[in-house]
């Protein structure tokens, strides 16, 4: 009688250590775009960013791998009233 190999399930942490080796690190991604490692973490996070930022992220991560990033970032709102003062 010949038994089948199933392999086990592998651990939520082996998963997250796979994930993590085939992403970027949001270090070498703030670095390239010129922004603060917390920016980067804000948009893995979907907390909003300046617009500016945003236009740096994207350059930078098209920079680090010369493919444009089409994923959304959350914007935050610039308030007019931040302007008239």
């Amino acid at each position: 009688m010949r038994r089948e190999y199933i392999p086990e399930p592998q651990p939520l942490a082996r998963l997250r250590v796979m994930e993590e080796e085939t992403q970027p690190l949001p270090s070498l991604a703030g670095l390239a775009a010129g922004v603060r490692v917390l920016t980067v973490w804000n948009i893995a996070r979907n907390n909003p960013i300046a617009p500016r930022q945003a236009q740096m992220v994207y350059a930078g991560l098209y920079h680090l791998t010369g493919i444009s990033y089409r994923g959304r970032i959350m914007l935050r709102l610039e308030h007019a009233s931040r302007e008239q003062k």
